[in-house]
């Protein structure tokens, strides 16, 4: 079983949730993560289970997103992604982190407006990629001229790698990675 754990501060062992962790063991419709999700749509109005396959499907039921984001219950999780310039995400509840909090700073994360230094710290190949991604996003909006002016969000910048994986946790940065799966039909 892979679990992802790092010690705490009180020496007890810190797991993540299983619906939130990452596995290098694809279930039987190749999905990494019991939660499928487009991290362009909002987690509570999108997110379902990996066993509801198709298209139409039961959302992920609230109080699976209201259970802890991991065990013990910790009240910060900081969430690194390299696609997303708005690096790292912080996921925040002073009470107690749940499913529900670590999904929604990931939304809130690629929903933000890159700033203008972290655009031109982008190579030329990514600035192209993600102005292609950004123009079909535009285009495909209700309001094309609001688009525009939003300018480039996080969820550009991950150019066609927009389902949600899993996280795994990495105790040299002591945070998660989150992992992420290319769109069905996407360019290369």
């Amino acid at each position: 079983m892979n679990v992802a754990t790092k010690p705490s501060t009180t020496g007890h062992v810190l797991v993540l949730n299983p619906m939130l962790k990452y596995t290098q063991h694809p279930d039987k419709a190749g999905n990494l993560c019991p939660i499928i999700w487009d991290l362009r749509e909002e987690p509570v109005l999108s997110a379902r289970p990996s066993s509801s396959p198709e298209r139409n499907f039961d959302l992920v039921v609230g109080s699976d997103l209201l259970k802890d984001a991991t065990s013990p219950p910790t009240t910060t999780l900081r969430i690194y992604c390299p696609l997303i310039p708005n690096d790292p995400i912080v996921a925040h509840n002073s009470c107690c982190l749940s499913v529900h909090d670590v999904l929604s700073a990931i939304y809130k994360a690629v929903c933000k407006r890159i700033r203008h230094s972290q655009w031109d710290a982008l190579s030329q190949k990514e600035r192209d990629r993600i102005s292609t991604v950004w123009t079909e996003r535009c285009q495909s909006s209700d309001d094309i001229q609001r688009t525009r002016e939003n300018g480039v969000l996080g969820m550009d910048c991950l150019v066609y790698h927009v389902w949600f994986s899993g996280l795994e946790w990495v105790p040299e940065i002591q945070g998660c990675v989150l992992s992420l799966k290319r769109e069905n039909g996407s360019p290369s």
